[in-house]
């Protein structure tokens, strides 16, 4: 993006350009250039500006520079000692490497996908822990919670809480998602607030947890995905139709970090061991024991999700999944943790480095099941991305162990 600037760039222009750029920034651009032949002036309030976004960019893979400065501009930065940093070099070296090592680029209309491959034989191994569907009766029983320790090979979600012991547990088990040795959770003790664990030296997170899907091993792919007009937002069905394939298996784990454009997802309200005669889906019980919004919610946080995908899932599968949203044959799981918004690098990037980074900077917003709203009239759809980055594999369930 080059931005042509003209005037005087003083403290008052400096915040409009402030923001200006901060919206570029969050929208997804990475390379960014100042065309400054019309500016007659600046200050060290615009000083201030291009020393923030040249290191705002750089963190995150991208770059920032002034092309065609004028003759006041070049010799404020050449005393200022900022030349060297502003005028030289090139701006395309990080979009080079990235797609070099593209091996497919698979896109739409709106978006497109680079897909690296990080180990082309790399297999999940899972394993179902519990049974989901006591759920709808809310008919778990305290001894059903299991302890599961988290640790960074093991990516998981389902239905727990943290706490010393199972009674500690009781009346707070919620929706929870694990990944890289970090567990976050939804808890039902009224408060509303999420919490969560994160892996530190010798600690390893434990939780107890009434069900769970879990998966560890390597993955296979990698993949950036983005929306080419910066704007257009892509649904979670469809951009899964993107990336697997029947060919490459009938099940598929994944882990995505991406902008959200708004999720679409329930939490429960109670702790699920109430024993109940019906359902918690009834009416009117659904309002009592499900949190739904009847529209996208977090739009604009940076979201961790992590889910199960199934074109023809094992039978012992089935009872995790369910449509996943549009008109193609996937079923699957997915959660979803909100957080305060940050800008990812561009390029490959470490899935446990970059998952422990997050929450250990940003604040945790909420842990949601996502949903598929396909009601006729009133139904909402379904989450959408704008960008992200996003690890998937094959996934093969584990036999299932002896009682």
């Amino acid at each position: 993006m080059t931005l042509r600037l003209h005037g005087r760039l003083d403290g008052y222009w400096a915040d409009h350009l402030d923001r200006e750029i901060d919206e570029l920034v969050h929208s997804g651009t990475r390379q960014i250039e100042l065309e400054l032949s019309g500016l007659s002036y600046m200050s060290s309030a615009g000083i201030r500006i291009l020393v923030k976004y040249r290191k705002t960019l750089q963190s995150i893979g991208g770059g920032f520079r002034i092309v065609q400065p004028s003759d006041f501009v070049r010799d404020l930065l050449v005393q200022t000692g900022l030349s060297g940093l502003f005028l030289e070099g090139p701006t395309a070296e990080k979009k080079a490497r990235e797609e070099s090592l593209a091996v497919r680029v698979v896109e739409s209309e709106s978006f497109i996908g680079k897909i690296s491959t990080l180990r082309e034989d790399a297999t999940l191994s899972g394993r179902l822990l519990g049974n989901p569907l006591p759920l709808a009766a809310a008919g778990y029983r305290l001894e059903d919670a299991v302890s599961l320790p988290l640790t960074a090979t093991v990516t998981g979600l389902g239905i727990g809480a943290f706490g010393k012991d199972r009674e500690d547990c009781r009346e707070r088990f919620g929706e929870l998602l694990a990944v890289s040795g970090v567990a976050a959770y939804q808890p039902t003790d009224g408060a509303g607030t999420p919490d969560f664990m994160l892996k530190r030296g010798q600690f390893v997170p434990t939780l107890h947890a009434l069900y769970a899907l879990l998966w560890s091993g390597e993955y296979r792919r990698f993949v950036r995905f983005d929306s080419k007009s910066g704007e257009e937002a892509i649904g979670l069905s469809a951009l899964m139709s993107m990336l697997v394939s029947p060919e490459e298996g009938a099940s598929f784990g994944f882990v995505m970090i991406a902008e959200t454009a708004g999720l679409l997802g329930a939490t429960l309200k109670r702790s699920p061991l109430a024993q109940l005669s019906g359902s918690i889906f009834d009416h009117p019980e659904i309002t009592g024991w499900l949190s739904f919004a009847a529209e996208r919610v977090f739009k604009r946080a940076l979201t961790l999700s992590a889910g199960v995908v199934c074109f023809q899932p094992e039978e012992r599968l089935d009872p995790y999944l369910r449509p996943l949203g549009g008109a193609g044959p996937l079923r699957g799981h997915v959660h979803s943790v909100a957080l305060s918004y940050r800008t990812l690098p561009e390029g490959p990037l470490d899935l446990n480095t970059t998952v422990t980074g997050l929450f250990e900077t940003q604040d945790v917003l909420g842990v949601l099941h996502l949903l598929n709203d396909n009601r006729d009239i009133s139904g909402a759809g379904e989450s959408e991305f704008y960008r992200g980055a996003l690890w998937v594999g094959p996934l093969q369930l584990l036999a299932e162990e002896k009682q």
